[in-house]
């Protein structure tokens, strides 16, 4: 799935499928810390290889994945 804090984003949000998350929702579930340049950066990844979606403040996993 990716690199360690990536691979924890992915897992929760895989098991979680029908569920949309704020940012510190997934950083505490992923014990990450939701205002370090690091999460953001596992976020940012991510969204760019189009495997979670990001809406109102919102992200789930991309069903078509």
């Amino acid at each position: 799935a990716g690199k360690g804090g990536e691979g924890r984003i992915l897992k929760l949000l895989a098991d979680k499928a029908s569920t949309k998350f704020t940012r510190a929702q997934i950083a505490f579930a992923a014990e990450l810390v939701p205002s370090s340049g690091t999460f953001s950066t596992y976020i940012a990844n991510l969204k760019r290889r189009k495997l979670i979606i990001e809406e109102n403040e919102r992200l789930w996993l991309n069903p078509e994945i």
